[in-house]
């Protein structure tokens, strides 16, 4: 008998034997669930970071998480962000960190994040030639969460969960400080004094916020040195590249005589800026700009003498206006001398007082950005501007056609504009060094009228100078009249009587007589030659 067979008869006998009881669960109380059905699904609904980064440069990743699924997550979610070649993380993708999603998330609802991330201090595998990189969010990467789809956990597009970053070198900044002073320059140990301070960014690269510290080096030591007293510190906004910001901050002095000054009385109080090494790494930071640049003189005494402070008390009391210049724009593309242009600076009056009407002046300096030397462009008036408040002034500027005397440039340079508020000190100000700032550099170019660059030509003369260029000038005239004589009656011994008139023309170009008197008068040569000679 075959196998098949045998298992027939085995059934049937089974069957004879006796019944065969099948049972049926009642099916109250249980679920049931299609393959997907009543799972979260979580996907990347936005992501952004910058778009220009360089390697080893740390970054914001901001995005949203949203549960498109039919139930809630219960647990929390792990994402990863990386760094790749290519839009899907593969086996060449850098793993840049992770970050927890803690909130049980509803169907529909999102969670957003804001989380610091940096590139890799070494190109990725796979990089080509236009230096993109992808960041891009994936999420449980472990696949620990039971979700209806997998697929959607990363590379869904642009603006999602991914982000196209290009390798930028970092431009460097460097700030120092432009101008800086104090309210009172004698004080006691516990005063509280103002801090006026200008930042300028001297190089191309935009700075991010830094912190400045305001040092005490007791006078005749090096700074740096033990002896230096950290007075307090000042928030730097961030400044753009060759942008200037300008900060009023109050700070108190310690309470006590710190050991380290012993018997000093006499400070110089310095402005060290970048404190925390954001924008330069090179150490120690100190100040070198010099007396009202990011340096100044105070007197701190070790036993209250009540007179002078006092007295400085009362001095800082009286509030004055203190008109700076912040941000100074320019145009970005090439300026033509003989040309007018726009140029817009960020007025301001840093302190509690109106300042009444001053003037406001432009200067085209160096590139260099010294201002001891420039060329005037212009002035303009400003009725007043109110304490505490600020305002951009837009004026409309002409570079000189031509070059004063002694200057020389090629056709292709480089220069800044300097604003200057109340260059004519009018103003009774509490602080004046603050009051000038410069633009990013200019492109001047000189445009000539056949489309080429030319280079304006400065007029350079001294009395010697012209008065024999006059006499120069007169002789080529003298000569070039007996030429023309000449030429004249050499002509009209060569040209017959009968020739064809010469109508005299009036001033709006029409002839004064008509033809046929013409003819008759140029027979007796009354409308020959000007100078009056006959044939």
């Amino acid at each position: 008998m075959s196998s098949r067979d045998r298992r027939v008869a085995e059934r049937h006998r089974a069957w004879g034997r006796k019944p065969i009881i099948l049972r049926f669960d009642a099916l109250e109380g249980r679920q049931l669930m299609a393959a997907g059905v009543g799972r979260p699904d979580l996907v990347g609904t936005a992501f952004s970071t910058p778009n220009n980064l360089d390697w080893d440069q740390a970054f914001h990743a901001i995005g949203t998480i949203t549960n498109q699924g039919d139930s809630a997550t219960t647990t929390p979610t792990l994402v990863a962000v990386y760094a790749s070649s290519t839009p899907n993380v593969g086996s060449t993708a850098v793993l840049l960190g992770t970050f927890t999603i803690d909130t049980n998330l509803e169907p529909g609802a999102s969670a957003s994040y804001d989380e610091v991330f940096r590139l890799p201090s070494t190109p990725v595998s796979g990089l080509t030639a236009n230096q993109l990189v992808y960041v891009g969010s994936q999420i449980d990467p472990n696949h620990t969460l039971p979700e209806t789809s997998i697929a959607n956990n990363q590379a869904m597009g642009q603006g999602l969960d991914l982000s196209s970053v290009y390798i930028t070198p970092i431009k460097p900044a460097e700030l120092i400080g432009t101008a800086f002073g104090v309210s009172q320059s004698q004080v006691a140990w516990g005063s509280t004094i103002k801090v006026t301070a200008q930042v300028k960014n001297t190089l191309a690269g935009d700075a991010p916020a830094t912190r400045a510290r305001v040092v005490a080096t007791p006078s005749g030591s090096a700074f740096g040195g033990a002896g230096d007293i950290t007075l307090g510190s000042i928030a730097i906004p961030p400044v753009p590249s060759y942008q200037t910001v300008n900060v009023v901050q109050e700070i108190t002095l310690p309470a006590t005589i710190p050991t380290s000054v012993g018997g000093a009385t006499t400070f110089t109080v310095t402005l060290v800026a970048d404190a925390d090494y954001l924008t330069n790494p090179l150490a120690p930071h100190v100040a070198t700009q010099g007396l009202g640049l990011d340096q100044t003189v105070m007197t701190i005494f070790t036993a209250a003498d009540a007179t002078s402070i006092a007295a400085a008390a009362a001095a800082a009391a009286a509030e004055k206006p203190d008109l700076a210049v912040g941000a100074v724009t320019a145009p970005t593309g090439n300026v033509f001398w003989g040309q007018n242009f726009q140029v817009t600076a960020n007025l301001q009056n840093l302190g509690k007082v109106d300042s009444g009407a001053f003037k406001v002046r432009f200067y085209l300096i160096g590139n260099n950005t010294s201002n001891d030397k420039g060329i005037f462009l212009g002035d303009t008036s400003v009725d007043n501007l109110q304490g505490g408040y600020s305002r951009d002034l837009t004026q409309t500027l002409r570079l000189p056609g031509q070059l004063p005397a002694g200057i020389t440039l090629s056709s292709i340079g480089a220069g800044r504009i300097w604003v200057v508020v109340d260059p004519e000190n009018t103003v009774d100000e509490t602080f004046q060094t603050n009051n000038g700032s410069s633009s990013s550099p200019i492109v001047l170019r000189v445009m000539g009228t056949d489309g080429r660059s030319t280079v304006p030509t400065p007029v350079t003369t001294t009395p010697a100078t012209s008065a024999a260029n006059a006499r120069t000038t007169a002789q080529i005239g003298r000569v070039a009249a007996a030429n023309r004589r000449a030429a004249l009656i050499a002509q009209r011994k060569s040209t017959p009587l009968r020739r064809q008139p010469v109508p005299v023309k009036s001033n709006n170009g029409l002839s004064i007589f008509p033809k046929a008197i013409t003819s008759f008068l140029n027979k007796f040569n009354l409308t020959g030659s000007s100078n009056g000679n006959k044939s």
